[in-house]
């Protein structure tokens, strides 16, 4: 992959908040987007170093939709590979985590 840099002009919290808004709006879809935003957040990990407050606010979120998910009775095709991406994104958010000793067992 090519790599670009860029610039971020302002606050890094304020573009922090717009990648956490671009990852809620997208586990919430039955679209492409879920799949692109997972990866892209993959790809770009290293946004993510040493940044508790976005991991743990990406891991509840998740929780809460995959939750969600769990309460459905039947889960539509196009929803249930949503749900088996989101459920992958969330074992490479837990791992993640564990780097950094920021999972709660390990408290």
């Amino acid at each position: 992959m090519e790599q670009t840099n860029y610039v971020i002009y302002g606050d890094t919290y304020e573009f922090e908040d717009v990648i956490l808004c671009a990852f809620r709006y997208a586990i919430n879809r039955n679209t492409y987007i879920v799949e692109e935003i997972t990866s892209w957040v993959k790809d770009n990990s290293h946004l993510l170093d040493g940044n508790e407050r976005m991991y743990r606010v990406m891991l509840r979120d998740l929780n809460n939709v995959l939750t969600g998910y769990s309460h459905s009775e039947t889960i539509k095709s196009i929803a249930l590979i949503d749900y088996e991406t989101l459920v992958a994104f969330r074992e490479w958010l837990i791992g993640f985590g564990k780097g950094y000793g920021w999972n709660e067992e390990e408290r």
